[in-house]
């Protein structure tokens, strides 16, 4: 009995002692902090029920969506929704859309504007009497027709940096014809606006003829010459002749009024090349008997007989469609002053028609131009450049008109010193269609 007696008395004091007594508590507070868990996952989960998923928060996400292309699992997965709402009736018709995860867990079944997702939707299809409609909806997505959540219009803006072109791109995008535009849609084409034709026979070959000198400020019929040259991809090699027009001032299409020219062509060999770095120009031309019937006056010309052009080039990408070329460098001309008037042979006998020179002048300085282009995709929307030698500024531009087809170039000359030289001529403002074709 003594032993009884000590054991019920040792399982009292275990049961009252103050370590018993400390850790019912602790017991109580885990039980209390379990249930205020579980209760907020039941509040997140009612609010996860509640919500609407927009398609835009699926963008970029590892979801799925697709369209129940099955007739019979469409109508079954319906009619189950059915009995678990009866105000899905009023989309009775609508496709089914579905949104899974990549691992196939369902996220949303829709019909039209009723949505079923979260648990309800779980325990809907687990009490359905066909334990795999769920297995079957969820990998029905190969099956059936696929739904692209992103919106196609969605672009994330990326900011440009400026960014440098590379010579070969330079040379082929502010050439006079771009031999990338050629190879893409004809290596044959042509070219033609008041101020020049240039024609492809290949993507390398082609030929030009080409009125003015642009690169030393006389554009159009102002420097009296015309060449005709022979292009090998960016290398032009010929020879120029005078031009016989120009001889009086046009206003046919006011204000674009083209003043006479003041300066005679000559004849000779001309050579030209743009390797998009470096680019220049040589011509070396002289007067021929030939050429007196279209002077400018007989009693007093001036005629130009060589031109060198050289500059340094680089280009900048502003934009995938907007870009600009700059060049830097210098040029000279040689112009010759010149009468015409007779002469005596040996004999004593008069010989009408006779050049008498006079003094030669070399005009020397810095080029400088800015050329801007905006394009998009391989066509050209506008084309500008400025131009400064000599004092005398050059402005151009080209707007597409016709895409591909045809365009209006304009070119203004304008001294801009104190004082013009005799042979320049004033400012005046010239238009032209560019028509281009391919065949």
């Amino acid at each position: 009995m003594k032993i009884v007696a000590t054991i019920l008395l040792f399982v009292l004091l275990l049961f009252t002692s103050p370590a018993r007594a400390q850790q019912v508590p602790a017991a109580e507070t885990m039980a209390d902090s379990l249930h205020s868990l579980n209760h907020e996952l039941l509040i997140l989960q009612d609010a996860l029920e509640a919500a609407t998923v927009d398609n835009s928060m699926l963008d970029f996400t590892s979801v799925k969506a697709w369209e129940l292309s099955n007739a019979t699992l469409r109508d079954s997965v319906f009619f189950l929704l059915l009995g678990a709402d009866s105000s899905l009736l009023s989309d009775a018709g609508a496709n089914g859309l579905v949104i899974a995860t990549n691992s196939n867990d369902l996220i949303e079944i829709r019909f039209g504007s009723s949505s079923f997702k979260g648990d309800r939707l779980r325990n809907i299809l687990a009490a359905s009497s066909d334990k795999g409609l769920y297995q079957r909806i969820a990998t029905s997505y190969p099956y059936s027709k696929g739904i692209e959540l992103r919106e196609a219009d969605f672009k994330i803006p990326t900011p440009f940096e400026p960014l440098l072109m590379s010579y070969p791109t330079l040379a082929n995008t502010f050439g006079d014809m771009s031999l990338q535009s050629d190879m893409d849609h004809n290596p044959r084409r042509a070219d033609i606006s008041l101020f020049g034709v240039q024609f492809k026979a290949s993507p390398d070959w082609g030929a030009e003829f080409k009125l003015g000198n642009d690169e030393i400020g006389f554009p159009f019929w102002s420097s009296g010459k015309m060449a005709f040259l022979a292009t090998y991809k960016r290398v032009k090699f010929g020879f120029e002749l005078p031009f016989s027009g120009g001889l009086k001032t046009s206003n046919l299409f006011p204000p674009f009024v083209v003043r006479a020219r003041h300066l005679n062509g000559t004849r000779g060999i001309v050579g030209q090349f743009d390797f998009g770095m470096l680019g220049g120009l040589l011509s070396i031309t002289r007067l021929t008997n030939s050429d007196l019937a279209s002077l400018t006056s007989r009693d007093f010309f001036y005629y130009i007989s060589a031109v060198t052009q050289l500059y340094y080039s680089f280009g900048v990408y502003f934009s995938p469609s907007i870009m600009a070329r700059a060049k830097v460098g210098g040029a000279l001309y040689r112009v010759n002053q010149a009468t015409v008037g007779n002469a005596a042979d040996p004999a004593g006998r008069t010989i009408p028609g006779h050049v008498y020179e006079g003094p030669r002048q070399v005009i020397l300085g810095p080029h400088l131009s800015f050329e801007y282009l905006h394009r998009d995709g391989d066509v050209d929307r506008f084309r500008g450049g400025v131009q400064f030698f000599d004092m005398t500024l050059l402005l151009s531009g080209e707007m597409a008109i016709i895409e591909d087809v045809l365009s209006l170039e304009l070119k203004y000359a304008w001294p801009v010193g104190a004082s013009r030289r005799p042979w320049q001529t004033p400012e005046y403002l010239i238009a032209s269609p560019h028509i281009k074709f391919g065949f």
